[in-house]
C-alpha cells in the first residue's frame, strides 16, 4: 500500500503541472485574429511623419494571405505608403513576407512589430 501511494502522488503532481502549462498561441492565429492599428513608423532613411489620419487605419491580415487596409480618413498630404496586398509568415514565425519583401517580425497578443533595413512599424490590436 505504501508503494502505490508513493507512485500516485508524484504522478498526480506531474499531471497537474503538465495541465497547468498553457500552450503558446500560434503566431498566425494571433496575426489573423484581429485587425491591427499602426501606432508608430520609424524610417531609417528619410524621416516621414506619422499623421493622425494614418494612425486610424486598420490592417487585417486575412487567413487567405491577403491584407485588407481600412483607411478611415485620407491624409491631406497623402497616405503612408505602406500598402501590402499579400503576406506570408515563415514556419518559425519570425519572418513576414509582404508583397515579396521579407521583414523581421515579432508577434504577440499585445503588439506586432515589423522591421526592415529601412523602417520599422509598430501595431497594436485595433
Amino acid at each position: 500500500m505504501k508503494y502505490s501511494s508513493l507512485l500516485i502522488y508524484p504522478a498526480l503532481v506531474i499531471m497537474v503541472l503538465f495541465l497547468s502549462c498553457g500552450k503558446e498561441q500560434d503566431p498566425i492565429d494571433i496575426l489573423t485574429s484581429t485587425s491591427w492599428k499602426l501606432v508608430s513608423f520609424n524610417s531609417y532613411v528619410e524621416p516621414e511623419p506619422l499623421w493622425d489620419c494614418d494612425m486610424d487605419d486598420s490592417y487585417t491580415f486575412n487567413t487567405d494571405g491577403s491584407v485588407t487596409i481600412d483607411r478611415r480618413q485620407t491624409c491631406e498630404g497623402g497616405d503612408l505608403e505602406f500598402e501590402p496586398s499579400r503576406w506570408s509568415l515563415s514556419e518559425n514565425g519570425t519572418i513576414i513576407t509582404l508583397d515579396g519583401y521579407s521583414c523581421s517580425v515579432d508577434i504577440s497578443e499585445d503588439e506586432l512589430l515589423i522591421v526592415t533595413g529601412f523602417f520599422s512599424l509598430r501595431f497594436i490590436p485595433y
